[in-house]
């Protein structure tokens, strides 16, 4: 899907899957597993799933993520090794080609239960006399574990990965699809708390936006992007 529609085209497939996990979870009258140990439950292993796997390939390319599953698939085809592959077996190929600086994307996405608060607090952009403008906008970043009751287990103190963007007026492509328009964009390290930027841009930015394409498991979505005013 994403060599066919690309990032812009894909959000909608993930904002689905973001809102089908949430909304499921939130009636399931079973305690929620993680995505390694779910025997039942579509929304974890398809809805979650889906969304895990996207993540790792856009954190750290979708060739090293190949490699993972070229060295699994090795490993287990024709029921060489005598047994058949499990979930913990799957995490094992993909963590060991994950850089360290990543390897808390495979543990939190496999082995447990990780909802973001993600939003975007105040943005305001000035027009300078270069014709450029300049955008000051806040984001707040908070990334809380829960046990398999639902409750609130820790919240995470270290920076995280996260998109950060500006953008003009949503696009339709040629297929049709409404794209987002950035014209600043980029993959930072937030701290857990308020994060402030200043990013200058040719063009003036309408929205600022912190996982604007919704590829974390975020609570609420809804107040990811935010009007900028002047």
């Amino acid at each position: 899907m994403k060599q066919e529609y690309g990032e812009n085209g894909i959000k909608d497939f993930l904002k689905e899957s973001l809102d089908s996990y949430l909304s499921s979870r939130q009636f399931s009258f079973k305690p929620e597993r993680s995505l390694m140990d779910v025997e039942t439950g579509q929304y974890i292993w398809y809805e979650k799933g889906s969304m895990i796997m996207y993540d790792l390939q856009d954190v750290m390319g979708e060739d090293r993520v190949n490699t993972g599953l070229k060295s699994f698939l090795d490993e287990f085809k024709y029921f060489e090794k005598g047994r058949y592959a499990s979930s913990e077996d799957l995490y094992n190929a993909l963590y060991a080609v994950t850089p360290d600086s990543l390897k808390y994307k495979v543990d939190d996405g496999f082995k447990e239960i990780v909802l973001y608060e993600n939003r975007v607090m105040d943005a305001k952009t000035t027009a300078l006399d270069n014709g450029k403008w300049e955008t000051t906008f806040t984001l707040n970043s908070k990334k809380i574990y829960y046990d398999d009751t639902g409750k609130e287990k820790l919240v995470d103190e270290k920076e995280n990965l996260v998109d950060v963007g500006l953008f003009g007026e949503d696009e339709t492509n040629e297929d049709g699809i409404t794209v987002k328009n950035p014209f600043y964009f980029e993959l930072m390290w937030l701290s857990s708390g308020d994060n402030t930027f200043t990013i200058i841009t040719d063009k003036k930015p309408l929205k600022a936006g912190i996982d604007p394409y919704n590829k974390l498991i975020d609570r609420n979505s809804d107040d990811n992007l935010k009007s900028v005013e002047d």
